[in-house]
């Protein structure tokens, strides 16, 4: 089956996926013409380093702790766990695209605009790349959706400060038009800075945390504790720990753009155990000083139980920048795979804009429908990522192993069993998690009435905070 699609570019399946003429000759041309240039231009491994842990820590370093002291000790080892299943899973997508361009010239050769669909694509066929693609649009939108909810969330918590009385419903339109014109960048080598910017504020954050959790040591210190900690916070953490490691979904197109892609896997790596030295201080010492407080006072946000202003300032501020690259890198695999679908040029047009803005409009909707990431997280986001992160690279690296060998196989240290060992493990605790979150959601949803918050657009009180 591989033979008959081998020299078979991707573009020409357009006609039956859109349902219209795409030129494919002139695609192919032109994608062609344009690939050796594309990969001198390439990203380096340390840059691709920076995309990868950027994008991972860039909105975990809020959620992560914060889950963990929910949780307790328990919480610790699924964040560990979670942590070492996404790595591995992250190299099978690097031994993927590898196995892609080593089987067919064509990905070698020219520039794909969505190599994540294209890896299902020639593991499953058409129906796979379709599948492939919904699931990596409704990701990203959840994604995204969630990176603005924490920046209108945090920007109501500064200005809160400055006795500013609107909620965190006014900011989400005033971040959205912010964050639109960044989105208009290109594909990742046209942002390769935006990476190196993620881990400077995230590292710089984290340590902002690690230093006001230690300061706060003698405010909770003294506290009383629930005995033990209740099923649903372990099952509605599970969602919050597994979006903290959320990031494969643009591993395919952060290689793609690579000056060599064979050395992905260092990158992924390298970028899980810059990601490692980002959470864990700052999750341990949380762990350690806020967790009693945290299950006793019930606070959905670790900012909520941080006393220093001289730290959640600054740390508030650092997260909202980041949490802007986070918004930028997510979001490009779901603008890619659009603007071919729809013949946009890869150069800077009016079209791009459009799209592009079109797309933050659509986020807006969704961030003002669900407007608190402590509830969207774990209803939505928690079983997308599951499947996007853990179960989708699983499935088409298995398959593609499966079928005609390259001529020269990837090489790997791992015993075949102990590899397909691992598939299960991750493919069962992705399925458990996202099950385990989303249920907890639900049942929060259905038998409390405190933290459920109803669309902004409900009502225009929802947009001042009267009590204040």
């Amino acid at each position: 089956m591989a033979n008959n699609r081998s020299d078979r570019p991707l573009l020409e399946i357009k006609k039956s996926y859109a349902g219209q003429s795409s030129k494919e000759e002139e695609d192919h041309i032109e994608n062609t013409s344009h690939s050796s240039q594309f990969n001198r231009m390439g990203l380096s491994v340390m840059t691709a380093t920076a995309l990868i842990s950027g994008k991972i820590a860039g909105l975990g370093i809020q959620i992560l702790p914060g889950a963990v002291a929910r949780t307790g000790a328990w919480g610790l080892v699924v964040a560990i766990v979670a942590l070492l299943l996404s790595a591995f899973s992250g190299t099978l997508l690097s031994k993927s695209w590898i196995l892609l361009r080593q089987r067919y010239s064509k990905y070698r050769t020219e520039i794909h605009r969505y190599p994540y669909p294209a890896l299902a694509y020639e593991a499953y066929g058409i129906w796979g790349r379709r599948i492939a693609s919904v699931l990596l649009y409704l990701y990203g939108v959840a994604i995204c959706t969630t990176g603005l909810l924490i920046l209108s969330d945090n920007l109501h918590v500064l200005l809160k400060l400055l006795n500013v009385h609107l909620t965190a419903c006014a900011y989400l339109p005033m971040v959205a038009v912010f964050v639109c014109p960044f989105l208009w960048m290109g594909t990742p080598k046209d942002f390769w800075f935006v990476g190196y910017f993620a881990i400077i504020t995230a590292f710089t954050a984290g340590g902002f945390l690690f230093v006001g959790s230690l300061l706060d040591h003698d405010t909770y210190s003294g506290i009383d504790h629930p005995d033990e900690v209740e099923v649903d916070e372990i099952f509605s953490s599970m969602g919050d720990i597994i979006f903290a490691y959320a990031g494969q979904s643009v591993y395919p197109t952060v290689q793609h753009d690579m000056r060599n892609p064979e050395d992905f896997t260092t990158s992924v790596l390298l970028g899980y155990a810059i990601t490692a030295i980002i959470y864990f201080p700052a999750t341990i010492t949380c762990l350690i000083i806020y967790g009693e407080g945290y299950r006793a006072l019930h606070a959905s946000n670790i900012l909520d139980i941080v006393t220093s202003h001289f730290i959640t300032v600054p740390f508030i501020i650092l997260i909202m920048f980041y949490t802007i690259p986070v918004i930028i890198i997510t979001s490009n695999p779901f603008f890619q795979d659009a603007e071919d679908f729809f013949n946009i040029p890869y150069v800077f047009t009016w079209k791009r804009c459009l799209l592009r803005s079109l797309y933050i409009l659509l986020l807006l909707f969704v961030a003002m429908t669900f407007p608190h990431f402590t509830i969207f997280l774990p209803l939505i986001g928690g079983p997308l990522v599951a499947v996007v992160n853990f179960i989708l690279p699983i499935v088409i690296y298995a398959k593609l192993v499966r079928m005609e060998p390259p001529a020269s196989p990837p090489e790997s240290i791992i015993p075949a069993c102990l590899t397909n060992t691992c598939h299960v493990i991750i493919v069962l605790v992705a399925i458990l998690g996202a099950g385990m979150s989303s249920g907890a959601a639900v049942y929060h949803l259905v038998t409390s009435h405190d933290g459920v918050y109803p669309p902004c657009y409900s009502n225009i009180s929802n947009f001042y905070d009267f009590g204040l």
